[in-house]
């Protein structure tokens, strides 16, 4: 039996301890990020996923993980009426299976039988490998160990991506054995040190490197908080490490992470994030943190519009600043279009007012009544009557960019800003010209990256403003935010706020 090519599809959680009726979607990047405050389900999703497999290989070499393991019957919760869903893929020599779905449920006891799992070996690297080894020895005296060099080809990598993360240059990586136990080893600055000397993060870092390149090809690696312990910089780094380890042996690696600045590696990896509310657990997908925060506090302005990236928030700001408004617009960043609905869902259930909030769609998915509506729907489900009502009500509050069909605001914006008359933004403007001289780009989001990145401003939301500020000099301008600016133009008249 040669199975290969697998892939988790995604997870519903119809009730798995605080998880209700959630879907988690892994399809995209190799590695997935799941954020959340604590208690939203974070390490619940970890836990499920660790006992959806039995391993390939059944012998001591290979984790075989149980549901009891992590969801172990107390006083307290049986488990019982506990259930969710995987839906995967994987080729078995040479037939290809899509889409196939496994139900996990517990009444008496968890199901499918553990034998019935379909197979696949999974690794889970929890907390509990962030105490550092010092803190585990219970000797109190001189410990001595026979140091052994590892010299395989995987020691080899683990040494040399250690020391990448790390920003250090390891010259050995070594095991030392004492009479009961094992301890790990390196060589820095011509300084031998173990395990017992190293500090949390570092010997964290050696151990999930280890158990990453280690892994056989098409495996599910499964890592709990892994920022614990590491300064921002090495964890980006570690990413990285990983990303490319998971491309090379088809691995796919699920995390979750607390670290807010992981969601500026969106491109790298899938951002999902958690959030519950009393009766639903909601997931954000490639969110931003500034959302996160509105949907668990409190807004401190009068206006509210949420966005879908860093050009619609300086669209906005530049509009508000046109209109004399920007000191009383809070503008923040859902991230995927599909957020818009979650989050507009999630205020209402929450009993948020909606009455001065504003979500912003790019205009270029879900431009129709109906199909906003059925993404609504999804967002919100049930039959219950009373959310008939509350899904209209989120529609009212969902507006959009006025755009042509088959284009995409960054390249709109490159359109209009090369189209500009002479008489209006001369030829030799600088965004105007550098604009003019991008004719093909890999997506669309390049053809207002690539001016940015050409003229080589100091940071992108300060370019962003200069390309806005230009484009909005454009005769087709107004068009394209006439929604944006009635919304505020009526909101501006109850402010008693005198137009600009």
């Amino acid at each position: 039996m040669a199975i290969s090519q697998q892939r988790i599809l995604s997870v519903h959680f119809e009730v798995l301890k605080n998880l209700k009726n959630v879907t988690i979607d892994f399809t995209g990047s190799e590695l997935t990020a799941i954020m959340g405050i604590n208690g939203s389900g974070k390490s619940t999703i970890l836990h499920a996923l660790a006992c959806c497999y039995q391993p390939i290989d059944n012998n001591r070499n290979r984790e075989n993980y149980k549901m009891f393991e992590f969801f172990t019957p107390n006083t307290d919760a049986l488990w019982a009426g506990s259930k969710f869903k995987m839906t995967h893929s994987y080729r078995n020599e040479q037939e290809l299976h899509n889409d196939v779905t496994v139900e996990y449920t517990k009444s008496d006891r968890w199901n499918p039988k553990y034998q019935r799992r379909p197979f696949r070996n999974t690794l889970f690297i929890g907390v509990k490998t962030c105490v550092p080894r010092i803190e585990e020895e219970k000797k109190k005296t001189i410990i001595t160990y026979v140091t052994s060099p590892l010299t395989d080809d995987v020691s080899r990598q683990v040494r040399e991506k250690a020391g990448y993360v790390m920003n250090r240059q390891y010259t050995s990586f070594t095991n030392n054995r004492s009479t009961n136990f094992e301890y790990i080893g390196v060589e820095h600055n011509n300084n031998h040190y173990s395990s017992l000397s190293m500090g949390a993060g570092e010997q964290r870092l050696f151990y999930i490197l280890s158990k990453v390149f280690s892994a056989p090809k098409n495996s599910l690696i499964l890592i709990d908080e892994i920022d614990l312990l590491l300064h921002i910089d090495a964890l980006k780094k570690l990413i990285t490490v990983l990303k490319q380890r998971a491309e090379d042996k088809d691995h796919q690696i699920v995390f979750t992470t607390h670290a807010p600045a992981i969601t500026d590696l969106e491109h790298q990896v899938n951002i999902r994030h958690l959030w519950n509310t009393a009766n639903q657990t909601f997931c954000l997908n490639e969110t931003k943190p500034d959302t996160i925060s509105r949907l668990t506090g409190q807004n401190v302005r009068p206006l509210e519009i949420f966005v879908e990236d860093d050009l619609s928030q300086a669209i906005v700001n530049h509009t508000c600043q046109r209109l004399n408004m920007q000191r009383f617009v809070t503008t923040k960043r859902f991230g995927a279009a599909v957020n818009c609905f979650t989050v507009a869902c999630g205020l209402l259930l929450n009993g948020t007012n909606l009455e001065n909030t504003l979500f912003l769609l790019d205009g270029d998915v879900y431009k129709t009544h109906a199909e906003k509506l059925s993404q609504m729907e999804k967002a919100m489900t049930g039959n219950d009557p009373f959310l008939v009502p509350l899904r209209e009500a989120a529609l009212n509050h969902i507006s959009q960019y006025c755009l042509p069909d088959a284009y995409k605001p960054e390249q709109f914006i490159h359109n209009i800003i090369t189209t500009i008359p002479e008489e209006i933004v001369p030829a030799n403007d600088e965004i105007k010209r550098v604009a003019g001289q991008i004719q093909n780009v890999n997506n669309a989001h390049a053809f207002v990256n690539e001016i940015i990145e050409k003229i080589g401003f100091e940071n992108k939301i300060l370019g962003l403003h200069q390309v806005v500020e230009v484009a909005s000099r454009s005769p087709r301008w107004i068009e394209f935010i006439l929604p944006l600016q009635e919304w505020l133009l009526t909101k501006q008249q109850l402010l008693q706020e005198p137009a600009a």
